[in-house]
């Protein structure tokens, strides 16, 4: 089988995220949708060799206990190599926190009726222009997946304690984004 990147996302707003600021992005890939807190890849996933396998991390299903969840998952799959992007909670917070905006002021700069996660997602996803109007809200891609201290920590110490030290890495938005 013929090598490759993959990045793996949560959901689709992260996956139209990066869809749509691809040629913003130092790495290029297939983009597949992926729970890797609660799922093991699918056969599509495991059946192909990567050269690099991107993670982008929502830490909010973090429980203390389930980091090794994340090492399960990846030694499923055949690559050279391992990168942890860590989401603050979930995507929408990464916006929050990239954007200097509460989620409200999110919701509110997207025209959104209401302050639901649901509701934003479905705007986000929708939205033609996403590069203009996350420039509009001054996102500042390189203040996004800075590393969770207790999620990076714990994944340090399991990526350690399993020798794949050599494998996975921790990327932050200023390794992601030109």
């Amino acid at each position: 089988m013929s090598k490759k990147n993959l990045i793996i996302v949560e959901g689709k707003t992260e996956k139209q995220f990066l869809s749509q600021f691809k040629k913003l992005s130092r790495y290029l890939g297939i983009i597949q949708e992926s729970n890797v807190w609660n799922n093991t890849p699918s056969k599509n996933i495991i059946g192909n060799k990567y050269n690099n396998v991107f993670i982008f991390i929502d830490t909010d299903l973090y429980d203390g206990h389930n980091a090794i969840s994340i090492i399960n998952y990846i030694k499923s799959i055949n690559s050279t190599k391992f990168y942890f992007l860590l989401q603050h909670k979930h995507f929408e917070d990464e916006l929050c926190n990239a954007s200097k905006l509460s989620f409200k002021e999110l919701c509110s700069a997207f025209q959104c009726k209401s302050n639901s996660y649901s509701e934003f997602k479905r705007i986000f996803c929708q939205t033609s222009n996403l590069e203009a109007k996350l420039e509009s809200i001054n996102l500042n891609r390189h203040e996004m997946y800075n590393k969770q201290p207790n999620v990076y920590d714990d994944l340090v110490k399991l990526v350690t304690d399993n020798n794949l030290k050599s494998k996975v890495f921790f990327l932050t938005g200023k390794d992601w984004f030109k």
